[in-house]
């Protein structure tokens, strides 16, 4: 039989890279003389157009091709520099046929012993306001560098999926972070999820940075204390340990108030925040840090999107700290779409209770889709909700998938027969005004066996109106621009011409101005 042991750099190495720690290790007292080794390049870069799912795929049948070539080795140790740690435990986690992937076991997958993270971005890594202004015109809507953003899709999915699938076995690898204390990209918090079960470790190193934490300095010498622990960490035995960080309460429960649309976190979220207090004391209570939200920036696809990584960077670091505790949500209007896209996106992301006022998902969401993912859900609607009636229904019109009308016209297959509300009193606000609030507390203690009171019938002509908008701005915008393509052609409109043209260059200035990096 044989060890594997596979290297796998970061996003602005090579394999070569290793080299000199691999001479180093072989000249230990603890290598095996049986050992086979494999540096592996993965062919990106930061400006790479290709996913790290794909990239990681591609790692993990590369490792069941050479794990069977070598007739099967009975120890399997991977090593990953910084977004290769994220590689070698995507690979892994595909191998052991977690079910967001969907690929079946690979059988190399149960003899992997260690998983050595060399300052593995684990949690991603933080962007610049300055780096959010240059990216968007260097890199695609997809990529390598948008999915080791913090809160990203792909970080979220990997953390998630970590400590659901590493729960269920019996027997895990060794896990170890190795950090350099003068690191400038990645924190010791930000390794929750790897030390979350007795085989997680995190070592440090001092005096060194996030790219040499494995490299020799000038004069060709690793400093003592340094190789001593990168050969703890790849060769030697490690006693189990658990991170103080984290805890293992069943009975904790995380509750998400996100605000929405022109809100602030001194209205509502304030006031129902004191509610859960009182009635539920243990409760853990999560306000956003998002500020106020404009209807300007929703109206922009790429701002609407702009705080999602905020709420699944969250949400996975609560999971890491608690992976018992159960979840629940109540959001208003742009709190909505967090949810909606984070249970469309994160297939790992779960809810006991939903509480959605004001929503603005499309009214033809498939809750059938995310029943594992939510127990009870109520989607409550205000009667003359204007965002959600009239702004939501127009950008629906104009072929914006992504939102919708359900927080006026309620979902057109509701979560069940007792999810919808309608109507409270008033406005975009109704759902969350100070007569829902006593409704809101008791549906998130009690679920849907609470009954709201003081509800009012549909208003017909607000309907109609929110209907005819939809059907009426895109036959605005296009008598708009055929108005200007006739001004070039049509003598008593050339008069006109270059007030059409300024006015559509100013909303197209306004709203490159205020777009975002996501």
């Amino acid at each position: 039989m044989a060890r594997l042991l596979v290297f796998v750099p970061g996003i602005q190495t090579k394999a070569d890279s290793f080299k000199p720690l691999l001479a180093r290790l072989q000249a230990d007292p603890a290598w095996r003389q049986d050992t086979v080794v494999e540096l592996w390049d993965h062919g990106t870069s930061i400006f790479g157009r290709k996913s790290l799912l794909d990239i990681a795929r591609n790692l993990a049948l590369f490792l069941n091709a050479r794990w069977a070539n070598l007739e099967n080795p009975d120890d399997v140790i991977l090593v990953g520099h910084s977004m290769g740690a994220l590689l070698v435990r995507q690979a892994y986690l595909i191998a052991l046929g977690s079910s967001v992937n969907r690929m079946n076991p690979l059988p190399w997958a149960t003899h992997v012993s260690r998983l050595v993270l060399l300052a593995g971005i684990n949690r991603g890594i933080q962007i610049h306001w300055w780096e959010k202004l240059l990216l968007p015109l260097l890199i695609s809507r997809h990529g390598t560098l948008r999915d080791i953003i913090v809160g990203s899709d792909f970080i979220t999915n990997l953390r998630i999926w970590w400590l659901r699938k590493l729960q269920q076995i019996s027997s895990r690898p060794v896990v170890v972070q190795v950090l350099g204390e003068n690191d400038n990209r990645v924190q010791q918090g930000d390794s929750l999820d790897v030390e979350r079960f007795d085989e997680g470790h995190q070592f440090l190193i001092s005096k060194v940075t996030h790219k040499n934490v494995f490299l020799p300095e000038d004069n060709g010498a690793f400093r003592p204390q340094q190789y001593e622990t990168l050969s703890l960490a790849i060769l030697k035995p490690i006693p189990d340990q658990l991170s103080s960080e984290v805890s293992f309460d069943l009975a904790k429960k995380v509750y998400f108030l996100v605000h929405g649309i022109r809100d602030s976190n001194n209205d509502w979220v304030k006031e129902t925040k004191q509610l859960i207090k009182q009635r539920i004391p243990n409760a853990e209570l999560i306000e956003p840090d998002i500020g106020r939200f404009s209807a300007l920036q929703f109206l922009i696809p790429a701002q609407r999107r702009h705080y999602v990584r905020w709420f699944q960077d969250v949400y996975s670091r609560k999971l890491a700290q608690n992976p018992l505790a159960s979840f629940n949500f109540v959001g208003h209007s742009y709190g909505t779409y967090l949810l909606g896209y984070g249970l469309r996106h994160l297939s790992g992301m779960t809810f006991d209770r939903v509480y959605l006022g004001g929503s603005v998902l499309p009214a033809e969401w498939v809750w059938d889709n995310h029943r594992a993912q939510v127990q009870e859900v109520r989607n409550a609607c205000g009667v003359h909700d204007v965002p959600v009636g009239v702004l939501c229904s127009a950008l629906r019109g104009l072929r914006m998938k992504d939102i919708g009308t359900a927080g006026y016209t309620g979902f057109r297959l509701a979560f069940n027969d007792d999810s919808e509300v309608h109507y409270y009193r008033g406005g975009h606000g109704a759902s969350v005004s100070s007569a829902a609030r006593a409704d809101i507390l008791e549906f998130l203690c009690h679920g849907l066996q609470h009954k709201c009171g003081d509800l009012v019938v549909e208003d017909s002509g607000f309907t109609r109106i929110s209907a005819g908008v939809r059907l009426a701005s895109p036959l605005l915008i296009a008598a708009y621009l055929l108005l200007i393509i006739a001004s070039f052609f049509y003598p008593p409109l050339h008069a006109a011409r270059i007030w059409l043209l300024a006015a559509l260059g100013a909303v197209l200035s306004l709203l490159v101005g205020v777009t975002a990096f996501v």
